[in-house]
Formats: structure tokens, sequence, C-alpha cells
């Protein structure tokens, strides 16, 4: 029987970072889903770049979600707010998200100077 992994975190072709947090790693990426979650929670237009210092407190906990459910798809909005407990875990998470979204952005395309 083979074991099912595209679209769930063992899937290789998904870029994923990880966040170590309360001594466990947790892996963040930002799929489409992922976007439209976050845009819902945060009021914010992701195809508009991040900001990661103009987040408010709702904001940084709706990011940090949205970009968890991926690999931890029974994560609440809640959970992830429990993984912030301290502006170092705050910082943590910023840097993670930030990971996350820039490995999410397509890889440049290299033209050929010869063609």
């Amino acid at each position: 029987m083979t074991r099912k992994v595209a679209n769930t975190k063992d899937d290789p072709t998904v870029p994923f970072v990880t966040l170590a947090l309360k001594g466990t790693d947790y892996k963040l990426a930002y799929s489409f889903n992922a976007l439209a979650l976050a845009e819902r929670a945060t009021g914010l237009n992701m195809f508009r770049g991040l900001d990661l210092q103009a987040l408010n407190a709702l904001q940084l906990r709706a990011m940090l979600w949205a970009s968890l459910l991926k690999a931890q798809p029974k994560m609440t909005l809640e959970d992830a707010g429990d993984l912030l407990s301290s502006p170092l875990d705050c910082n943590l998470a910023l840097t993670a998200i930030a990971d996350a979204w820039t490995a999410s952005m397509p890889k440049p395309e290299t033209v050929d100077p010869n063609v």
C-alpha cells in the first residue's frame, strides 16, 4: 500500500521552513490557501507583499497559523497563539514567516542569453 505524501508535511515539493518553539519543530509553508486564510484573518492583501514590522499581535498570530496549516492541519488560531509566549518566540516566528514567504515565491527563470 502506498502512502499519500502529496500536499502533506512529507511532500518534498512543498518548500517548508522549520520553526523551533517550546522544544518542538514546526513546519511552515505558504500555499495559495494559506495566503487566502491569512488575508481573511488579517485583512491584509497578501499579493502586495509582506511588511512584518507593521504586523500587530492579531496579524502575527494569523500569519503564523496560516503558514502552519499545511504541515499541522489541525492547528487552530488559538494553538498558534499559544506558541508565542515571549518576545523571543515572536521574533523567531517573524523570521520563519519571512523565510516561508520567500520560499513560496516562484524562482526566477534563467534566460539563456544565446537564444
